[in-house]
């Protein structure tokens, strides 16, 4: 086991159902694919960008196979109870994850935006029909059928 970042505690040893302490969040990850981590322990204060930063620099082996590793821990989304958990400096909790008991959250990654690439500062080359002098509002066409 590697040792505790950020404020963490260390995971719970694989497949044992070691109860979580009752002043720590315990997180179960599940990516799309249907791959499930085992216990994460934090601290109630660790904020949801410290999360990110310690999945991302402990990333599972295992989970190379379903998913490569981002690039960073912006493309890392936490899904809990339907709503997106939004990165910054909110806590496990203020984003009302329990303590003293182990929660599902789902793990998304986000794919690179065209417009996050180094290029970002050059204007996008328009993908229109209609060619580069067309509508600034974006690419697509435009038809009126009357």
């Amino acid at each position: 086991m590697s040792s505790p970042k950020d404020g963490a505690a260390p995971a719970a040893a694989p497949g044992t159902d070691a109860p979580v302490p009752a002043d720590k969040v315990a997180l179960t990850f599940l990516l799309v694919s249907g791959a499930r981590s085992d216990k994460w322990v934090f601290d109630p204060t660790t904020t949801l960008d410290q999360v990110r930063a310690r999945l991302l620099a402990e990333w599972p082996a295992a989970w190379s196979q379903d998913a490569s590793a981002p690039a960073s821990p912006t493309q890392l989304r936490l899904l809990h109870r339907g709503r997106f958990l939004e990165p910054g400096s909110a806590t496990l909790n203020d984003a009302h994850l329990p303590a003293g008991d182990t929660t599902v959250v789902h793990l998304i990654i986000k794919a690179v935006d065209v417009g996050d690439s180094a290029n970002a500062s050059e204007p996008a080359k328009s993908s229109s029909p209609m060619g580069a002098g067309a509508d600034s509002r974006g690419p697509g066409c435009r038809c009126v059928i009357l």
